[in-house]
């Protein structure tokens, strides 16, 4: 059974947004809990990938049973490793911080100022800060915080 880590694919709560990490404990909709070990096969067009776990002989599950999905890292393809660490931490956010990026057109909230001191201090390097607000704008999208008028209004 293939064990893919982290670079090339990541188990993210459906709920929360937030990664699952290998040993984290994760709960089944039946209520049990397990351990997630690593994400034993990645999606395909159509198909659900799977991931592996603690539970019973066998431990394969669909994420969905445990509340989750698998985001491929082939989204970052291209990307450089900083906007990679910046845009898991947009993402990491709670919603009322994601939001006040996203709709921050001058880049002077506090909430602003702690995501571009936090990717700095990362990469070394000077942020692009639309990135920022693009980031979050379509991370708002995402969770449904925004409609797609509003996405194309703060990213345009």
């Amino acid at each position: 059974m293939p064990k893919y880590e982290r670079d090339a694919a990541r188990l993210i709560h459906t709920e929360t947004g937030k990664e699952i990490m290998p040993g984290d404990t994760v709960v089944s909709f039946r209520g049990e809990e397990t351990v997630f070990r690593y994400v034993s096969r990645l999606p395909e067009f159509g198909k659900e990938g799977k991931i592996f776990t603690d539970i019973r002989p066998g431990g394969e599950f669909y994420p969905s049973v445990m509340g989750a999905r698998i985001e491929l890292a082939s989204r970052f393809c291209g990307y450089k490793t900083s906007a990679i660490d910046g845009t898991l931490h947009i993402e990491s956010l709670p919603d009322a911080e994601v939001l006040t990026l996203a709709r921050d057109a001058l880049h002077t909230s506090p909430v602003f100022g702690a995501v571009d001191k936090w990717m700095r201090s990362r990469s070394g390097e000077d942020v692009n800060p639309s990135w920022i607000t693009m980031v979050a704008a379509t991370t708002a999208y995402d969770r449904e915080l925004i409609t797609g008028e509003d996405l194309d209004r703060l990213t345009a």
